[in-house]
């Protein structure tokens, strides 16, 4: 789920750990805070992290209450699990090789920094008929990679 994302209200999420948690099963729940904090900054937020970490754990609070209040009813057969993105992917070998990959590709590949461009462009609502190959457009682009 996206920190800062309005669609995640708490009658939402309920739902959602209502039917997931039906089956004997693992859910396990990701709220990605670090990778927030390069979309905010991406974005032009003055505080990202801040707000990253402010709408993150606004989020999991969430989360725990709709686990803990639908999780009372003896229908409640899933295993709800949150993940800790710092310590589980951000530190993870994999990631951190393919994280380095998409980095090294973007520095090399003229086309694909151009594709970038054009789609960080359309999320932030600019004008895609003209690739931003300035430093600022750069960054925007290197947010949305992480």
């Amino acid at each position: 789920m996206s920190p800062g994302n309005p669609y995640f209200k708490s009658r939402v999420i309920e739902d959602y750990v209502d039917y997931l948690g039906k089956e004997n099963r693992r859910i396990i729940v990701v709220v990605p805070q670090q990778p927030a904090e390069h979309t905010y900054r991406a974005l032009g937020s003055k505080d990202a992290v801040k707000r990253a970490k402010k709408n993150s754990s606004q989020l999991k609070s969430h989360c725990r209450r709709a686990i803990e209040k639908v999780g009372k009813s003896e229908e409640m057969a899933g295993d709800f699990y949150m993940l800790d993105w710092t310590r589980e992917v951000d530190t993870h070998e994999a990631y951190i090789e393919a994280l380095d990959f998409v980095i090294k590709f973007y520095k090399n590949n003229s086309n694909f920094r151009q594709d970038v461009a054009k789609s960080t462009a359309k999320v932030l609502g600019k004008d895609t008929t003209s690739s931003d190959e300035s430093e600022s457009g750069n960054v925007k682009a290197n947010c949305f990679l992480l």
